[in-house]
């Protein structure tokens, strides 16, 4: 199955910016502004009343019921304190001095191909359990019975097969020094100490970082929840509507400006949009652009519902809301100032954007009857985001219990 590319609306989304407005709108040039593309893709507004597009149903006392698993309770706290703490492992040195097979050691090594170091095939403190096949063959058999402080050279061979094409089936050479022996210390939700918060986390005790977890985890389970509302309430809403199509040139001119943004994109990069898509994605231009008409042709008939609703509501700016509205979306889109936003868009087309989307939904909900189910029992307990907490593997799916070092990868790894 093709991976679905999610596209990034940033200034775009956070405005409602289509491309198009109402007849009583400003009608302005737009640049459509993506973070670390400096475009200077413009579009003239196309006019239009939304009347001849959509015809709302019922969207007042629409009534939705949502399973709540949005509770932060006291085991997802700790769940999230584990996973958090399971980045940060702790060691102890031991005062074995030979190496067996199942020990945990610390070490350094260098590998050359023909004499040459190669990139990934150094590492300093890197940590490597003895017999675990973390590494080629050869490298973890060669160090059992080496001595703590010494220096081994081991002659080996790459894999001919799954492994990368630059160095498959040559002869390496690695210079390895073993710096200890050690054991890992459990440190767990029940085992946490000042001292290790303070040091990893910044947080002044124990108790402290934890509240702060909780106070995170209700922070996102609130937003959460919210947007589970609004989704909710909005998804009926838009289903009792009725569409007569999209306003001429309108859903071209989106799909134009944002195709014209991801070559932008791959072009800082020294990338082709057809490189792009085919190596990340499997896709070629084409599937993309139908996937991108897709995209935003759904979008924009969700625009034009909540732009019927303001109308139908005659929905008046709340200059409160907007100000709080402003500022998260200058601080999100990148920009300067508040000002900047203006001299982009125009406040007056800005102010239009927040009462259709943002008032228009806040009135939805507000006007909405919620009912909140209790989520059914499963095995696996859910975060306060309504999602499983457990530690996902890494992408090659190997154990990463014993952290990298910090200077490059270990190419010597399978």
């Amino acid at each position: 199955m093709k991976k679905k590319l999610v596209i990034a609306l940033l200034i775009a989304a956070a405005l409602g910016i289509a491309g198009g407005c109402g007849k009583d709108s400003k009608n302005i040039s737009s640049d459509t502004v993506t973070e670390g593309v400096s475009s200077d893709v413009a579009a003239e507004m196309i006019e239009y009343d939304v009347e001849d597009y959509v015809t709302l149903g019922d969207y007042k006392g629409i009534e939705v019921s949502i399973e709540n698993t949005y509770d932060v309770t006291d085991e997802s706290v700790k769940q999230e304190v584990e996973t958090q703490i399971a980045a940060y492992p702790v060691y102890n040195k031991l005062d074995k001095t030979t190496v067996e097979n199942g020990d945990l050691i610390n070490l350094d090594y260098e590998g050359k191909v023909d004499g040459e170091a190669f990139d990934g095939g150094t590492a300093k403190g890197q940590y490597l359990e003895i017999g675990s096949g973390s590494f080629i063959e050869g490298f973890e058999e060669g160090l059992v019975g080496a001595e703590v402080g010494s220096t081994v050279e081991l002659n080996l061979t790459f894999p001919e097969k799954n492994y990368k094409e630059d160095l498959a089936g040559k002869d390496v050479v690695f210079t390895v020094t073993v710096n200890s022996i050690e054991e890992k210390v459990d440190i767990n939700f029940d085992t946490l100490t000042d001292e290790f918060v303070s040091e990893n986390f910044g947080s002044e005790s124990v108790d402290a970082y934890v509240k702060g977890v909780r106070e995170n985890l209700e922070t996102t389970a609130a937003e959460n929840k919210e947007a589970a509302i609004q989704n909710a309430v909005f998804s009926v809403v838009r289903e009792n509507a009725t569409f007569s199509g999209l306003p001429e040139g309108l859903l071209d001119q989106r799909v134009d400006q944002y195709m014209k943004q991801f070559e932008e994109m791959c072009d800082a990069y020294g990338l082709t949009l057809e490189d792009y898509l085919s190596s990340y994605y499997q896709m070629t231009v084409e599937d993309f652009q139908t996937q991108m008409e897709d995209y935003m042709q759904f979008q924009l008939e969700a625009q034009l519902v909540l732009e019927a609703v303001a109308k139908a509501e005659k929905l008046e700016l709340d200059e409160e809301g907007f100000r709080d509205y402003v500022n998260e979306v200058v601080s999100s889109s990148g920009l300067e100032s508040e000002d900047a936003l203006y001299d982009q868009y125009g406040k007056d087309y800005v102010e239009e954007q927040y009462i259709n989307t943002e008032m228009s939904m806040k009135f939805l909900v507000d006007n909405a009857k919620v009912t909140w189910t209790e989520p059914e029992q499963t095995t696996e307990p859910a975060d306060a985001a309504g999602e499983n907490t457990e530690a996902p593997a890494d992408a090659a799916g190997e154990n990463t219990e014993a952290p990298a070092d910090t200077e490059g990868e270990a190419s010597a790894a399978e």
